[in-house]
């Protein structure tokens, strides 16, 4: 991970550069993440106030966190950092060893960017190293992204603590790489759902996304 950001830091301003886990992940979770606002029957100026828990501290897995960041700024009402906090209070990020917060040591300077810290904001009793369970049990997110390279993470507990999400329509991305290490939803569970499903594309800022 170190690399991919510090290429791209080094280089974008001289170079055309593209780095398809960090940014072509991110702009599909985007995309993904804004269509989520519209099927909530929300407007999408309500993406900043999104509860993200993110399953993978890794190069894809921060580079959806970024992206993501920018966009709650950009959002109509929103002109600086200060109106989100630190832009980052949406975020929850877990990767082997639980729940990311700034009392965990060594961490790589941009995951440090993202973890929680000891503010009012934050979830009661949550703590370091917390599991996946444990976060979106507390946290009751709106979105809860898979970019972890371990498997079977999404298992059954995890999906039925998901229902308690404060969204009425709770999203749910699995987009590990490479798919032998899928999160391994378990769709039987909402398989009448998944039947009714009809994905339409959506327009943001009038670009239509398919």
């Amino acid at each position: 991970m170190k690399w991919a950001f510090e290429t791209l830091q080094r280089y974008r301003s001289r170079f055309c550069m593209f780095n398809d886990d960090v940014q072509g992940t991110a702009g599909v979770a985007l995309a993904g993440l804004l269509g989520a606002v519209r099927a909530q029957g929300r407007p999408l100026a309500d993406f900043t106030k999104q509860k993200i828990v993110v399953v993978g501290a890794g190069s894809a897995g921060i580079g959806v966190l970024n992206m993501a960041k920018h966009a709650m700024l950009r959002m109509p009402g929103t002109h600086k950092i200060g109106e989100l906090g630190e832009g980052h209070n949406q975020f929850w990020v877990l990767d082997k060893d639980g729940l990311i917060t700034k009392s965990r040591k060594d961490l790589d300077p941009a995951v440090a960017r993202f973890a929680r810290g000891y503010g009012p904001e934050e979830v009661e009793d949550l703590h370091e190293g917390a599991s996946l369970v444990e976060v979106v049990k507390k946290v009751k997110p709106h979105v809860l992204l898979g970019l972890s390279g371990v498997g079977g993470i999404f298992n059954e507990e995890v999906l039925k603590a998901m229902k308690e999400s404060d969204s009425p329509c709770p999203a749910i991305f699995a987009m590990s790489n490479p798919t032998t290490k899928g999160l391994n939803v378990h769709l039987k569970m909402y398989s009448s759902m998944l039947e009714k499903m009809q994905y339409l594309p959506v327009e943001v800022l009038s670009v239509m996304l398919l």
